[in-house]
């Protein structure tokens, strides 16, 4: 798919990876010649959602942190319909609280425990935290839709039409 941008004029592709893939995958991307040779900038980043690394003093991790400024950041939203996979993961993971060097800090469910509890891994929620923290950074944000968005099934089209009414962009991959 990375490839199809290329063909539509996509000179630069960093990818953002969730370390809970694997190291193989990313390890694969990283050293892909035909994808290196395709793109005048080519970067693979290995993103730790359970990394301590935060920039508030409030939040437990990382993934903690990116959870709450996305909901924040929704609060003003209206998401119509949004697919229940993605509603699921963005409303009912749960928080619960340590305390750190007598500090208190919020900490978002384990996806291990998550997946248990629901039953299916919160991946429609990492994605949309993670493109949207980005969006907010200033970083350019581009989704590219595998297939035309008529040809989706339920649930992607309408995860695919969040990601819009959040304020980003999709093209065709």
């Amino acid at each position: 798919e990375c490839l199809k941008l290329k063909e539509k004029g996509v000179k630069s592709l960093h990818l953002r990876v969730d370390a809970g893939y694997g190291g193989g995958i990313i390890d694969a991307l990283q050293i892909d010649d035909e994808l290196i040779k395709a793109f005048d900038e080519y970067e693979v980043f290995e993103v730790h959602f359970g990394s301590t690394k935060t920039y508030s003093q409030d939040h437990y991790d990382l993934v903690t942190e990116m959870y709450f400024e996305a909901a924040e950041s929704i609060k003003g939203l209206s998401i119509i319909k949004p697919p229940e996979p993605l509603e699921i993961d963005l409303c009912e993971r749960q928080y619960d609280y340590r305390n750190v060097s007598g500090k208190t800090k919020k900490k978002l469910e384990q996806k291990p425990d998550f997946k248990k509890r629901k039953k299916h891994s919160p991946d429609d929620g990492d994605g949309f935290v993670l493109a949207r923290h980005l969006l907010h950074a200033g970083r350019e944000v581009i989704v590219a839709c595998a297939t035309d968005a008529a040809q989706m099934p339920a649930d992607a089209h309408e995860a695919w039409g969040a990601w819009l009414d959040a304020g980003g962009d999709c093209v065709p991959a």
